[in-house]
């Protein structure tokens, strides 16, 4: 007659001829990967999502520091003479963002040979600004008005990989445009007929 079916554990240690401590070892086996199995399902979502938001950060601080530039291009413009906005010097094709800030307002408005305490790298863009570029249009208005110029400043920049080393290929590129109006407020109204 066969031996009955043991359902508890003997205090031998012993279940139908196998020691206990190997029936443990292959159930901590089975628990260790299933363990594995589920952490590894928890941490890769959570690496995407840490990806992701990494990029998306990049993609923020670049569209920020763009934003960035345009306003204080735009600041600088309205610091100008109305004379030196109107005469199209300023308008420029696309170049990138370097030296110093408000370098084209001080140039109007300081002195030769006075030295200003903006002078200074301190006042520089950094480096990485020079992933923006900027192209700056100045026309007339539409009806012509000698007291008004459109300024049309495009920014774009540069979000992934770096252009002298990678080229155009597996770049993405983001572009905005700011229109405003010039006016001169010391040039006298024609009168009406």
């Amino acid at each position: 007659m066969p031996p009955p079916l043991i359902l508890s554990r003997p205090r031998s240690g012993r279940v139908e001829g196998r020691p206990a401590a190997r029936l443990r070892s292959a159930f901590f086996l089975v628990e260790l990967l299933m363990g594995v199995l589920l952490l590894s399902l928890a941490i890769i979502p959570l690496y995407q999502m840490f990806v992701t938001s990494s990029r998306t950060m990049f993609y923020s601080k670049l569209s920020y520091m763009a934003m960035h530039v345009a306003r204080e291009e735009l600041e600088e413009l309205r610091q100008l003479p109305f004379e030196k906005v109107a005469g199209g010097d300023l308008a420029h094709d696309w170049a990138p963002v370097s030296g110093r800030m408000l370098a084209r307002s001080l140039k109007y408005r300081v002195p030769e040979g006075v030295t200003s305490k903006l002078d200074t790298e301190a006042h520089s863009y950094p480096k990485e600004y020079e992933r923006i570029q900027t192209k700056l249009e100045v026309s007339e208005v539409d009806p012509p008005d000698a007291r008004l110029r459109k300024v049309v400043l495009q920014v774009r920049w540069q979000e992934m990989g770096e252009a002298p080393k990678e080229g155009d290929a597996g770049q993405r590129a983001a572009l905005s445009r700011f229109e405003t109006i010039v006016a001169a407020h010391n040039v006298p109204v024609p009168a009406s007929p």
